[in-house]
């Protein structure tokens, strides 16, 4: 049971936008305020489904979770020892009299059997926020996934209390990854990775890019994790973007490029490498490769706090163009990772948030040339002091397959 925030940034975030605490709503920033709730009624109804982490800014790593009471058997298991829970709504269970209950079923039943719920979400969040103290001041709540009928209803039972929208401030409180959250984001790297190398070794002609797309995620099942970023292509097809049906076949010569990812104890990977299929390498597709892998290099040699995202942005463009690739131009070189795919900030042109020591990011250079090939280097890096630590292991060359 692992406390996932980042404490002292969570006190000055929320002092800074002069918050006395924050309630968290969608799924990410439930999981993060609670520790690692999953609550099953995001993936059953995501879009009706109203759980709240809700935190004090004096103690934000001392969460009070109002859910359903489906969620109660995960709350003891997942989340740290000093969260609270609240519960609304019905659900049924029983207790075998004769049973001799272990820990973990007593703790349910304490809380499902014996503890009344409270009767709709509504009342739950009212109590959420009076056990949390914060029935006055400004709080700012999480307003991707609250549903804004509660908003009426909370200003005239709590008359003292300002809610402001927060979805942002809390998703920027996330950007700088604890010691817990880079231990988990590195070993869902290291699935990924060995996802990749097992479906690599089904590559054969005559295959299709589906066949592959089957065994990395069965291999990424296989280690605990949920595929979902599956993008394996072959040849030309891997210039024109993400298709519903990857039936490609694999013939001599191809180049096999991987865009894949997973999610382990709610943390994600988006990496790709490029395989040679029983060939060497066109000439021109050696040269774009090594031109993108010097503008990734780059990036990540200039990644040290206080650059801005547009910074790096700019000097990787321009590090690309230089290796080779005059005409090179992108929309973004890298995103930040972590509950979710895409975090902040994003190395983009318009993004001026200055990098931080713990910030970490997908950095990648893609190509595509629709008729030729797409070409692509993606690799997880840790901003550090003295620059970006890449964590991804696997070979960065165009790899040769036999």
């Amino acid at each position: 049971m692992a406390t996932l925030v980042n404490v002292p940034r969570a006190r000055a975030v929320l002092q800074r936008e002069g918050l006395d605490g924050a309630i968290g709503c969608t799924p990410e920033n439930v999981y993060y305020l609670s520790g690692g709730l999953e609550s099953t009624g995001f993936a059953i109804s995501r879009y009706t489904t109203q759980v709240f982490a809700i935190v004090n800014a004096e103690r934000p790593a001392d969460p009070i979770i109002v859910s359903g009471l489906g969620d109660a058997g995960a709350i003891l298991l997942v989340c740290p020892r000093q969260t609270r829970a609240i519960h609304y709504g019905t659900f049924f269970r029983y207790v075998d009299p004769e049973a001799k209950l272990d820990a973990h079923e007593i703790g349910i039943k304490a809380r499902v059997v014996d503890t009344p719920a409270k009767a709709n979400a509504f009342e739950g969040l009212l109590a959420g926020l009076e056990e949390a103290r914060l029935t006055r001041g400004r709080v700012g709540y999480d307003e991707k996934g609250f549903d804004a009928t509660h908003l009426p209803r909370l200003r005239e039972k709590l008359p003292q209390l300002e809610l402001v929208p927060a979805w942002a401030t809390i998703r920027g409180i996330r950007a700088v990854k604890t010691d817990e959250e880079i231990r988990r984001l590195t070993a869902t790297l290291r699935l990924t990775e060995r996802a990749i190398q097992e479906a690599i070794t089904v590559a054969a002609p005559g295959v299709t890019e589906e066949d592959l797309i089957r065994e990395y995620r069965r291999a990424v099942v296989s280690g605990g994790g949920t595929p979902a970023i599956n993008e394996i292509t072959f040849g030309r097809r891997a210039a024109v973007g993400s298709l519903p049906r990857q039936n490609g076949v694999l013939k001599e010569g191809d180049i096999i490029r991987f865009d894949v990812g997973c999610k382990l104890d709610g943390y994600w990977s988006d990496i790709a490498r490029l395989f040679a299929f029983r060939g060497e390498p066109p000439a021109r597709i050696r040269g774009l490769y090594g031109a993108m892998v010097a503008g990734e290099e780059h990036a990540i040699r200039i990644m040290r706090p206080g650059i801005t995202a547009r910074e790096v942005f700019k000097a990787t463009v321009a590090a690309v163009r230089a290796a080779g690739a005059p005409h090179y131009d992108r929309h973004h070189v890298g995103h930040a990772i972590g509950l979710e795919v895409y975090e902040v900030p994003l190395l983009g042109p318009g993004d001026e948030t200055p990098l931080e020591a713990g910030m970490v990011f997908e950095v990648e250079t893609p190509y595509y040339e629709i008729g030729f090939a797409g070409v692509q280097i993606e690799d997880t890096v840790i901003v550090r002091e003295g620059g970006g630590e890449m964590i991804t292991t696997l070979p960065r060359g165009i790899e040769p397959l036999a």
